[in-house]
């Protein structure tokens, strides 16, 4: 999900994917931009120190469980445009999305690790 803190709903969103919402539409209330701002740079320092002392599994353990579709079927769409998909059973330490997929011959499965740089969008896939 895209959040837009100051241009209005009718702005073109970075990928066409990805739905548009507003602050205000989800909380009901309208947020302080400041307070906002400074809540999610709080939070990128506390993870960027994190990473600049090599707690990759830490930070990793932290960002698992608000990932939703984690355990899910998923589809993948790289920036290659390049579409994978399978069951997201959880992150690597270096952030790679470990996929499962079923093999076409035999059924059986394979894991792969999908790096985050080459990913655009996930979606839950039904």
């Amino acid at each position: 999900m895209e959040v837009n803190c100051f241009a209005p709903l009718s702005t073109e969103p970075i990928s066409t994917e990805l739905p548009l919402t507003s602050l205000l539409d989800v909380l009901g209330v309208e947020a302080d931009i400041g307070l906002l701002r400074e809540r999610i740079l709080e939070s990128i320092c506390w993870y960027y120190a994190e990473w600049e002392r090599g707690m990759y599994r830490k930070l990793v353990q932290r960002m698992e469980p608000t990932i939703s579709w984690l355990g899910e079927e998923v589809q993948i769409k790289t920036f290659s445009n390049i579409v994978l998909r399978g069951r997201a059973l959880g992150l690597r330490e270096d952030g790679s999305l470990l996929l499962k997929q079923e093999k076409q011959e035999g059924g059986k499965f394979t894991t792969r690790a999908v790096a985050p740089e080459r990913v655009e969008h996930v979606s839950v896939w039904p």
